[in-house]
């Protein structure tokens, strides 16, 4: 029976060509679940930092008590949208004074940001040596649809406190 012999050297060759490309793709695969997963990491952290850039907090006014170590801060937001904390929107979600003593120590508060050129006070607690409070400075605390945060820099505008 001549007609019904196989070519077992043709069958080889069709296996092999079909396993080859089945191991390219699955070589694409994983290469592409590798790459995603970095992309998609720091797309978040860029839409982020973009937040901040186009945002900003400046301090107007800061008065300290000489007893008892608080400060507070009036803090305009001069630039980005306020929004609600989870709420699904991407913008600023509070506004962040930081008050400096002769002594160079930080002492920080935050309260939610105002609408854009509005202004909101901001109480700082712990003050290292209250009547030694010298300036304070501004941020924002940003948020992304998603619900993720990030405390820019301090804004590079400085309000001197005065004593109460």
């Amino acid at each position: 029976m001549k007609g019904g012999n196989m070519n077992n050297k043709g069958l080889s060759n069709i296996i092999a060509t079909v396993l080859i490309v089945l191991l390219a793709l699955a070589a694409v695969a994983i290469v592409w679940t590798v790459m995603n997963g970095l992309i998609g990491d720091t797309s978040g952290q860029i839409e982020l930092t973009n937040l901040c850039v186009l945002s900003e907090a400046k301090p107007t006014h800061c008065k300290y008590a000489a007893t008892g170590g608080n400060a507070e801060v009036t803090v305009q937001l001069v630039r980005g949208e306020q929004v609600v904390a989870g709420d699904g929107k991407a913008g600023v979600q509070k506004v962040v004074a930081v008050v400096t003593s002769l002594n160079k120590m930080t002492s920080r508060g935050d309260e939610v940001a105002p609408k854009k050129l509005s202004s909101t006070t901001v109480s700082v607690t712990g003050v290292t040596g209250a009547t030694q409070a010298d300036f304070a400075t501004a941020t924002v605390t940003v948020q992304d649809e998603a619900g993720n945060t990030k405390t820019c820099d301090e804004s590079t505008i400085q309000v001197d406190c005065t004593a109460t």
